[in-house]
């Protein structure tokens, strides 16, 4: 079998391990479209129950009947998997803490926790309770999500995997305070490379307080996400975009860096950036975050924004914050 790599898949990674996951519960945020998809697909080859947890759950149950027990787009079916599908919407805080609440009352163990939903490069917008669309989303949803589901978390030493990007290298929070763009002109780029350099830090933060965790690159894949970028990006980055598709990743391939999150024994899970397989290192001083000063900010802000939301006090606070 050849090394894992750039363009291995999933199912590749799967066979690599052999790994048998009977009895295992993995949480997908997402799971109904792209990379997701195919994480669920290969968890439920190796046996595990699934959540897949997407904002329709219409949405999602077709997903598992036309790409996860069949064929679909990476050639192999799971036929017999065990998926049950949740609604989330991770741009209202009141959504993820219903799925929260069902996945602890449902399951009694919770092994894997896959942060793999989001949003890229949106129109300036805010999520439910106010934030910045593609931070509220990506980071936020998730930081409140992983801390409700955190009993179950610690009790289980369950593996957390947030996706993260090469594009956290646009991100700009030691610029300013103002993270939401509530009093600057909107840059959806950075707007992009916050959320993501927060999701890598996020996983610092997590690995801090004794939780398995890494973040995961998963490459320039050929999904849907990026269907916003011909109205919310300069001309020169749209070219550059289009001229990475000719050596962008299936979905399949780009799962296979968070199947390597999951699976494989040999990964410390102590908030590693993982890209191509393997451990990798952050594209910034901010990711690389040495002296830990930034997880520290960024944990200490999400709690803050998260707070007031949830006592109505939106994101006011926060921004006032050094």
């Amino acid at each position: 079998m050849p090394p894992l790599g750039k363009y291995t898949t999933a199912k590749e990674v799967v066979d690599h391990y052999q790994s048998n996951l009977q009895g295992k519960v993995a949480l997908v945020t997402g799971g109904n479209s792209g990379i997701s998809v195919e994480t669920c697909k290969a968890l439920a080859l190796a046996g595990a129950k699934v959540i897949l947890c997407s904002r329709k759950v219409e949405n999602g149950t077709q997903t598992v009947e036309t790409q996860i027990k069949v064929n679909g787009d990476s050639g192999y079916s799971v036929p017999n998997c065990d998926v049950v599908v949740k609604a989330l919407d991770l741009a209202d805080l009141s959504s993820v803490a219903r799925c929260a609440s069902d996945v602890l009352a449902e399951f009694p163990t919770l092994d894997y926790v896959v942060c793999n939903a989001g949003v890229m490069l949106t129109p300036q917008g805010t999520t439910v309770q106010g934030f910045e669309t593609q931070l509220g989303t990506n980071h936020h949803g998730h930081f409140h999500l992983v801390n409700l589901l955190m009993p179950k978390i610690k009790e289980s030493k369950a593996r957390v995997i947030l996706l993260s990007s090469s594009l956290h290298k646009n991100g700009a929070l030691e610029k300013d305070d103002d993270w939401h763009f509530k009093s600057k002109p909107y840059n959806a780029s950075v707007a992009y490379g916050n959320s993501k350099v927060s999701n890598l830090l996020h996983a610092r933060s997590l690995s801090d307080q004794g939780v398995w965790s890494v973040s995961v690159m998963p490459g320039i894949v050929k999904t849907n996400l990026a269907r916003h970028i011909a109205t919310n990006c300069c001309m020169s980055c749209i070219i550059g975009c289009f001229q990475c598709v000719a050596r962008a990743k299936n979905p399949a391939q780009g799962a296979s860096t968070t199947m390597v999150a999951c699976l494989s024994p040999d990964l410390p899970g102590k908030g590693e950036y993982l890209d191509n397989c393997k451990i990798a290192k952050p594209l910034t001083a901010v990711g690389e975050d040495k002296d830990g000063a930034w997880r520290k900010k960024v944990w200490e802000r999400t709690q803050a924004d998260v707070e007031g939301a949830l006592a109505g006090g939106g994101v006011t606070a926060v921004n006032s914050m050094g």
